[in-house]
């Protein structure tokens, strides 16, 4: 897009190689936090979650692509938790189409509904060879998080507290955690 920007003369080349505003633009985000024990679990399962998570960007354009479109980050932030010694998440932008009823204030707000995509992914991803292997090793964490919430997140990181600190940031949505009777799903 920016490219067709500078062919048009709108803009410059130099804007095209500008650092990306990624954690400015949307004003929700999911947050896919990967958690592990120890370095070659958490590299096993982030290497399986790195396959799995092209799939939900395909499910969501499948499902709910006149409704939502998905911008991923294509980077993994590392971050720190209280319990996880090995941790990164995947932020994944969602810009969400407004309805005509969502241009005025008047009329019912437009919802949108994400767990089946979501279930879908978790049903993929909980499919990892190794989980019995590595029972109670590894989890994931998946959140819907808002603007605001995601900034505080960052900030959090970068003063080197754990992601969660002071934050109380995001609404879980699904998770897949590695218990004694298997895999086990949460809301």
């Amino acid at each position: 897009k920016m490219v067709q920007q500078v062919e048009i003369c709108r803009a410059h080349w130099t804007d095209v190689y500008k650092e990306a505003k990624f954690f400015q633009r949307h004003r929700h985000y999911l947050e896919f936090d990967f958690m592990a024990s120890s370095e070659a679990i958490f590299a096993a399962w982030s290497h399986w979650g790195r396959q799995k998570i092209q799939d939900v960007l395909r499910l969501f354009e499948q499902m709910s692509s006149n409704m939502v479109t998905l911008r991923p980050w294509p980077e993994w932030v590392a971050f720190k938790d209280s319990e996880w010694s090995h941790c990164s998440a995947v932020f994944v932008g969602l810009h969400l189409e407004r309805g005509p009823s969502d241009a005025s204030s008047e009329g019912p707000r437009r919802s949108f509904d994400l767990r089946e995509p979501i279930v879908k992914f978790l049903e993929a991803i909980s499919q990892w060879p190794e989980a019995d292997k590595h029972a109670n090793k590894f989890e994931l964490l998946i959140k819907h998080v808002r603007l605001s919430e995601l900034q505080t997140w960052l900030e959090n990181k970068q003063r080197g507290l754990t992601a969660g600190a002071g934050s109380g940031a995001g609404t879980a949505l699904q998770g897949l955690s590695s218990g004694s009777a298997g895999n086990s799903w949460h809301v």
